[in-house]
């Protein structure tokens, strides 16, 4: 099934790349981002090497500073996890744990349970709480605590069923008051883009109606207003996107041409000018915009260079940063005053998977070890 492609993907697609073109003569290679090295908390029960993937996969602006949800490997399985940035927001970490052995349960059920959310796709929410998604959606409260809410009653995949049956959420967004949440399942061999919205904090969901996407699930969205737009998590010759005006209630479909099937979706922006969605094509970033969420421009992106985007944000000054890797090192775009784009290298041995903007103006970006701060 098309559209699947996870961060794991990606970032092998990174490493496995063979260098890149230097950036284009900018006087600070890094654009303007301060490494810290070993400022993540390890994902990894031994501390030792994380596969790519594990560790922080979203950066959830917080207060002050943000909070950091992704996997935990255990030593016996992977879990869901959260990070906590320190006060100068320079340093992320877990909360104390005392990973267990298996014990009398099987080792798929061993180890350390995890500290936060299993969540595909999370929100941060005004009163300094996350809503994390999944097969159902859960709250982080400000106090560390999770709540399991709303089951999304999806079929759960087990490697002995033959069928392949499977589904999980993979974004969410709010919009007023209302959350929308978009993903997906296959069940016999067919798959289909779902959305659901909960009026009630996720407590209860209600199925949307929506035009599908053949072969696709819903991935990344963004809301500003009412105004809610959502892409297809990959392209296959196309990338369909969608578009609702009443808070994700109704949606409209659109489609963008000669997409190539290899391309990922990372990220959908809202910016000063429309909309953008991110993504990569293999090891090469994948752009398209739009003023109105309708009508999408692809951009040449040629001269971005190699590389894998694993995430985005949009700076203080409507400046858009893009984060990811090539090879075995971290890269940084950034947009500059005159629309154009500047590449940066962050340095090897780390590259950051997620990115944010905090209520200061400075922008955070984490790997799986290093932490990464522009002002």
């Amino acid at each position: 099934m098309r559209g699947k492609l996870t961060v794991v993907v990606l970032l092998a697609l990174a490493l496995a790349g063979c260098g890149r073109p230097a950036p284009a003569g900018p006087s600070d290679p890094a654009l303007g981002f301060v490494r810290h090295d070993n400022a993540v908390s390890a994902p990894t029960a031994d501390g030792g090497y994380a596969r790519p993937g594990a560790g922080i996969r979203h950066l959830l602006t917080v207060d002050q500073c943000a909070v950091g949800v992704g996997v935990f490997e255990n030593g016996y399985r992977d879990v869901g996890a959260n990070w906590t940035g320190d006060t100068a927001c320079t340093r992320f970490s877990l909360p104390v744990n005392k990973p267990a052995t298996a014990g009398d349960r099987p080792p798929s059920q061993g180890g350390w349970d995890g500290s936060g959310l299993a969540a595909h796709g999370a929100v941060a929410l005004n009163d300094g709480s996350v809503i994390g998604v999944d097969s159902s959606v859960q709250r982080l409260a400000p106090d560390g605590s999770v709540t399991t809410l709303a089951d999304l009653h999806l079929p759960w995949h087990k490697p002995s069923d033959e069928t392949g049956d499977s589904g999980r959420a993979n974004s969410v967004v709010q919009s007023g008051d209302r959350l929308v949440i978009g993903g997906g399942q296959t069940v016999g061999g067919h798959s289909a883009a779902l959305m659901w919205t909960s009026t009630d904090g996720g407590h209860t969901l209600a199925p949307v109606e929506l035009p599908q996407a053949e072969g696709n699930y819903v991935g990344p969205m963004a809301s500003s207003d009412n105004t809610i737009v959502a892409s297809a998590s990959a392209g296959g010759g196309r990338l369909t996107t969608w578009r609702s005006t009443d808070g994700g209630q109704s949606w409209q479909q659109h489609e963008i041409p000669s997409v190539p099937g290899t391309t990922s979706i990372a990220k959908v922006l809202r910016t000063e000018h429309g909309w953008l969605i991110v993504g990569s094509d293999e090891n090469r970033p994948f752009l398209a915009s739009s003023p109105d969420g309708v009508a999408w421009t692809k951009t040449d992106t040629a001269a971005l260079g190699s590389g894998v985007v694993l995430d985005a944000t949009g700076g203080k000054d409507e400046d858009i940063v893009l984060v990811g890797a090539s090879g075995r090192c971290g890269v940084v775009w950034t947009t500059s005053t005159d629309g154009s784009w500047q590449r940066g290298d962050l340095g090897c041995d780390d590259a950051p998977q997620a990115v944010t903007t905090l209520a200061d103006g400075r922008v955070i970006a984490v790997g799986v070890k290093d932490v990464w701060v522009r002002a």
